[in-house]
């Protein structure tokens, strides 16, 4: 009886073991990992390489800040071509920009771009219309044209004399700079050496 039951837990003992031993040298086998996806950022730009679009509720809210004649003429060219027609709205869109603290100078140069744009669109749409005249209203369309173009070409022209007059202001300021400190060469190579060299401790007011 004693040797049945010795052999009876020599047995389980020698089973135990030898399950112990499989679950160790078991390879265990995982399913594969699905790689995860690569963030997507949606980023809706609105942008058709065609041209520069706007989603219809930015249109509008353009438009709408906009003068009247500049969105009939904007109107007509949209129907010549739409390309154009999104470019100069965005270009509105900006325009219509007012930042704050603006100096009398700078207020001055954005009323002049803003003349010079409206030039610029009336001159679009009249072209435009004159593709799609008759004849007989094709001259006086053209005449019109031409008076645009040369209300257009006088405002380029005043922008750029207002932008010698501003690059001399500062030429003049820049040849004075040169002047004093030629004159004054010495002193400042001297301070700029006690900086360097940190010998200037014992100068400074307090």
């Amino acid at each position: 009886m004693k040797t049945k039951i010795k052999f009876i837990i020599v047995l389980v003992a020698l089973i135990f073991s030898l399950t112990e031993l499989t679950a160790q040298t078991k390879v265990r086998i995982e399913k594969p990992v699905k790689p995860a996806k690569p963030e997507r950022f949606d980023f809706d730009f609105n942008f058709d390489f065609e041209g520069l679009k706007m989603s219809q509720k930015e249109e509008k809210k353009a438009l709408k800040e906009m003068k009247a004649h500049l969105r009939e003429q904007l109107a007509t060219i949209k129907e010549h071509n739409t390309n154009t027609y999104y470019e100069l709205l965005t270009e509105a869109k900006y325009k219509s920009i007012r930042f704050p603290f603006t100096s009398k100078r700078e207020k001055k140069e954005l009323e002049m771009e803003s003349r010079i744009f409206e030039f610029e669109v009336a001159s679009l749409a009249l072209a435009a219309k004159y593709r799609k005249a008759s004849t007989g209203k094709r001259q006086s369309l053209k005449t019109e044209l031409k008076n645009i173009l040369n209300n257009l070409f006088d405002a380029k022209e005043e922008e750029r004399k207002s932008e010698v007059k501003e690059l001399e202001k500062e030429l003049s300021e820049l040849r004075k700079s040169l002047s004093i400190r030629k004159a004054n060469k010495n002193g400042i190579v001297k301070r700029r050496l006690q900086d360097l060299l940190d010998e200037d401790d014992y100068l400074e007011w307090e």
